[in-house]
């Protein structure tokens, strides 16, 4: 027997206004506008929550180049695995 998770996806702007524990946040060029980095980030409940896949950093900054200290940030952020609940 395998335990599941109901999940969904939405849009940022579909989400607006609500919280939720846990998100996979794509940052991509082409899917994600600057500035609502801010906004999804500012959705998901605490940082153990966050998931960011596929980073582009303009998205973050809204400017190239990025900061290469966030960059090497965002990078142990995003291997980061919260402990398990026993």
């Amino acid at each position: 027997m395998l335990p599941l998770i109901p999940l969904r996806a939405s849009t940022v702007h579909k989400m607006q206004g609500i919280t939720v524990d846990y998100a996979v946040i794509y940052l991509r060029r082409k899917l994600f506008a600057a500035g609502q980095a801010y906004v999804v980030l500012s959705l998901v409940k605490s940082l153990d929550g966050v998931l960011i896949e596929e980073q582009d950093c303009s998205k973050l900054t809204g400017k190239v180049p990025c900061n290469n200290e966030a960059l090497q940030e965002m990078d142990s952020m995003r291997n980061y695995r919260p402990p398990s609940a026993s």
